[in-house]
């Protein structure tokens, strides 16, 4: 006999499993999940009371948007289906994500300049959800398919500017960020293996987060963080001046990343595409990184 793609034929009868891959995934519910998740996204992304909290990172990090796609992929019936519900589901949902934004961003239509990078990543769940389909085969290969969405998850948090190096330097911030990622890891390893293979699964997830903590973060040595941030002004950006203990790790369209080596307050001083200067302050303490933008000498 053939095996079944149906997760539920395993015997787990759980809310868990039910949601993903009890669900027939048709089209209109598929349009439908991603209106809603970006509808949540926006809220969350736009509300004030969530500033600051883990909850801020569904905007911009990968741990909700994983679990997003897993729904998808784990709800269709075939590979082919996966993938173009998959991709469907980005299209919509991402877009739309900017869209709800503009009213409420200073330089309105010009938020969509942060969409170029998602809608790289929509192009990647085309290919990504046809694989990821055949984590439902439930054999060693699905255990290696699952490890590559580990690995997203282990970056998101043990990466040198990850979750948990906001979250040892300003305990209790991205708390709930670091809880959810190591529960997503292990929910999936149990909803999808039994076994030898469950076990194999839950600690490669653990083994590739801790060793994310331990060859990427300097922080267990030294006071050091790789802080990213985006200039208002359009890139791309050239660096005119910049104090010490602040290394340029690198500068694109929409974003500046610096790599800080000791507790202090710093500034950087560039110019963006069409010759304005601007001044960033930053602030890194035992708390966190804070940021200040200083619009100066515009032509």
């Amino acid at each position: 006999m053939g095996e079944s793609n149906n997760l539920n034929d395993t015997g787990k009868t759980n809310i868990f499993s039910k949601i993903f891959g009890g669900i027939h995934m048709t089209w209109p519910k598929t349009i439908i999940s991603a209106a809603a998740a970006a509808v949540l996204t926006a809220l969350i992304v736009i509300l004030p009371v969530f500033s600051g909290t883990s909850f801020e990172n569904i905007g911009v990090c990968f741990e909700f948007w994983v679990m997003a796609a897993l729904f998808i992929v784990l709800n269709c019936e075939k590979p082919l289906e996966a993938a173009l519900k998959t991709f469907v589901f980005f299209l919509i949902s991402q877009p739309l994500i900017y869209l709800f934004q503009v009213p409420f961003y200073s330089e309105g239509w010009a938020i969509f300049k942060f969409y170029k990078y998602w809608f790289i990543w929509t192009l990647l769940t085309i290919p990504g959800g046809y694989i990821a389909w055949y984590v439902k085969k439930q054999n060693w290969l699905s255990v290696i398919i699952y490890g590559v969405a580990e690995g997203l998850l282990a970056v998101e948090f043990g990466a040198s500017n990850g979750h948990f190096v906001e979250l040892t330097l300003g305990f209790p911030h991205q708390l709930i960020a670091c809880i959810f990622i190591l529960f997503e890891m292990i929910l999936f390893a149990v909803l999808l293996f039994k076994g030898e293979k469950r076990l194999v699964s839950i600690l490669a997830g653990l083994l590739m987060t801790a060793g994310m903590l331990v060859f990427t973060t300097d922080l267990f040595f030294t006071h050091s963080t790789v802080a990213d941030f985006y200039p208002s002004a359009e890139g791309p950006y050239t660096i005119v001046s910049i104090d010490d203990n602040v290394e340029v790790v690198s500068t694109e369209d929409n974003e500046i990343k610096v790599r800080l080596t000791e507790y202090g307050e710093y500034e950087i001083v560039f110019e963006d595409a069409s010759g304005n200067t601007w001044t960033q302050h930053i602030t890194f303490d035992s708390t966190m990184v804070s940021y200040e933008e200083e619009e100066q000498n515009n032509k």
